[in-house]
């Protein structure tokens, strides 16, 4: 049970730090300015682009971004994201972290010239099109044949996702609305000045929402807090198996060696002498079922995490250990075990000693 857990704890936290170091690197604003209203999940319905341009007349606005989602796109049978980007964000000292080709400069200055896309690394999994390839999609411009610069990490869509310059998804969608607008705001001027600026500028007019980034990260993370809620009935499973494992194992121990401890008894050792051997002997027990939960899951989360989870979902995460649940889940088992021995220890300590040297 303890294994179990680290294992789902590893998944669900590998997710929520490769996703928070992804959107903490990758949107760097100070505040993002988003619809309040949902198409049903974590994205934000477009927002006229007028809204962007209206942002960066705000006193203290040093420049705008603008994210474009478009997670409904066919091809081959599956629905991948296309994102497209301003060019302030297809730089390299914003996406270097998460570029997996060699030369990062030529690729984005492709890209921001309407030449060229980038490919997730699932949709390159998926699809066998490596840098260099050509990826074809059907637009509401026609069929297009994209040439494919370079490949990147990205968590638009568990099934992959195509990076593009917002000026090209603009010309072949026929669409300018964008989903996510990004402020970098001057230094110098107090952040909840300014956010209010913002807020009273925007909010007044249109349906929208003024967030900062730890406030963008957060509400990633409730979602994937409830799409991984049930993993938290685990502890309920740690309480129920190592409750009646350790109540099975010490009682039929015990019941085994009536004998052995009423002759203990007889040559002068104490009931609580008795009942010290049986919790020291549950204790190592325990302490090697907590290291052997330990180890399992950690090597079953890491397998998970950077093989299995990748080709049955189509996520690529980094790796990371759930300390916090690991930590909590050993030490609910731990003292689940100990309160689950000493009952079998008090009541083997008491057993009447005619019957247990009768016992053969």
């Amino acid at each position: 049970s303890v294994a179990t857990t680290i294992t789902l704890g590893g998944i669900l936290f590998s997710f929520q730090e490769s996703l928070s170091e992804y959107i903490r690197g990758f949107m760097t604003a100070d505040l993002v300015v988003a619809s309040a209203h949902n198409r049903g999940g974590w994205l934000e319905e477009p927002i006229a682009r007028e809204l962007a341009d209206r942002a960066a007349t705000v006193e203290g606005v040093m420049s705008v971004d603008t994210i474009r989602f478009e997670p409904g796109q066919r091809f081959h049978g599956e629905r991948i994201a296309i994102m497209a980007l301003s060019d302030t964000l297809l730089i390299p000292s914003r996406y270097r972290p998460w570029f997996r080709s060699r030369n990062i400069t030529d690729a984005l200055a492709t890209v921001r010239r309407s030449e060229g896309i980038l490919l997730s690394e699932s949709l390159s999994r998926l699809t066998g099109i490596q840098e260099g390839g050509h990826l074809i999609l059907d637009t509401p411009s026609g069929s297009q044949d994209f040439p494919v610069v370079g490949i990147v990490t990205e968590y638009a869509s568990d099934r992959g996702s195509v990076v593009m310059s917002d000026t090209l998804f603009v010309r072949l969608w026929r669409d300018d609305r964008v989903n996510r607008v990004g402020l970098h705001l001057d230094p110098s001027i107090a952040l909840a000045k300014l956010h209010e600026d913002v807020t009273a500028a925007l909010g007044s007019v249109h349906d929208v929402k003024v967030m900062r980034l730890d406030d963008l990260v957060g509400y990633h993370r409730r979602f994937l807090d409830r799409a991984f809620g049930a993993a938290r009935v685990l502890e309920l499973l740690i309480v129920i198996v190592t409750l009646s494992g350790i109540l099975e194992a010490l009682l039929s121990r015990a019941y085994d060696r009536r004998r052995e401890f009423a002759l203990l008894r007889v040559a002068g050792a104490t009931g609580g002498q008795v009942t010290s051997i049986i919790l020291v002997e549950a204790g190592i027990m325990i302490v090697c079922g907590l290291g052997l939960g330990l180890f399992g899951g950690t090597v079953s989360a890491w397998m998970w995490v950077n093989y299995h989870f990748s080709y049955l979902l189509g996520w690529l995460l980094d790796f990371h250990f759930p300390w916090r649940i690991a930590v909590r889940a050993m030490t609910l088992a731990g003292a689940v075990a100990l309160i689950a021995a000493y009952w079998p220890a008090r009541k083997t300590a008491r057993n009447e000693l005619l019957v247990a040297l009768r016992y053969e």
